[in-house]
């Protein structure tokens, strides 16, 4: 039996392009990468999948080969972008599995959307508030990059010039199983505005 083929796509969802890749039929999954990956993180498990789901998986705006605008990085923006790509593509109701940034972004939408959104899996996050609650030197040191990039324009001006560089430390400094860098991504951030994601 063939390995159902992926395909790939371009919507136009309130005013952004997002890029997703396609495979498989039978009820909609929707697959939500992190920081700072794209789609390109679920191809080792996306043909499976597709033998039994139709499998959507979007680069969130701002990452990959979606557009970057400069505003609407909020969970609730992003998630209402998922929401109006699964409209786009003519269903009504979606699994959903987020991982990291995804996983935020997927817990939104089905807050937002009950309607829409069934049976949500949210993998590797704290619960933001949680998180928030918490903070001391010790969690800020793992998590500086959150506060890095709540900053307005900073990060931008001080990465811009060697993004690959800046993703490459993370993949250095990642936990085992992902020193060699996060899977997915090498194109993750291709503008200076991405980093906003």
């Amino acid at each position: 039996m063939g390995q159902p083929t992926a395909t790939t796509g371009v919507a136009q969802v309130d005013g952004v392009r997002l890029h997703y890749v396609r495979g498989g039929s039978g009820p909609l999954l929707v697959l939500l990468h992190g920081w700072p990956q794209t789609s390109d993180c679920w191809r080792p498990v996306l043909a499976d999948l597709a033998a039994d789901y139709t499998v959507v998986a979007p680069d969130l705006r701002g990452y990959g080969l979606s557009d970057k605008p400069v505003t609407g990085y909020g969970k609730r923006r992003m998630a209402a972008d998922i929401a109006g790509l699964v409209e786009a593509l003519g269903f009504e109701r979606a699994m959903v599995v987020g991982h990291d940034r995804g996983a935020r972004v997927g817990h939104r939408w089905a807050l937002d959307r009950p309607d829409q959104v069934e049976r949500p899996a949210v993998l590797d996050i704290v619960p933001t508030r949680e998180m928030f609650r918490r903070l001391d030197a010790s969690l800020a040191s793992g998590y500086w990059h959150w506060l890095f990039h709540m900053q307005p324009d900073l990060p931008e001006r001080l990465v811009g010039h060697d993004i690959r560089g800046y993703l490459e430390y993370f993949g250095a400094a990642c936990p085992a199983g992902r020193a060699s860098g996060p899977r997915g991504s090498s194109n993750a951030v291709t503008s200076p505005h991405g980093e906003r994601a």
